[in-house]
């Protein structure tokens, strides 16, 4: 199946808006199944740019105190 799969789920999530929004991705599970091996499997980004922190900081539940240098690979959990 593979991309098309993809095609159709998302033409159905979207039903003819312009671009998705962070929240449609709860309803394309095997859309964002399918980025998430591709990062996985493929390392798109292995030199990504490190941030740090200004100010102590909550992410995803995390609590992350004000300097450390940040590695982030994705956010699409």
């Amino acid at each position: 199946m593979g991309p098309e799969r993809c095609q159709k789920e998302i033409d159905e999530v979207l039903e003819g808006k312009d671009h998705a929004s962070y929240e449609d991705r709860h309803n394309m599970p095997y859309t964002l199944a399918v980025i998430h091996e591709v990062q996985r499997v493929a390392n798109t980004v292995p030199l990504s740019v490190f941030h740090c922190t200004t100010k102590d900081t909550e992410l995803m539940g995390y609590s992350i105190p004000k300097g450390p240098l940040l590695f982030l690979t994705s956010l699409l959990y």
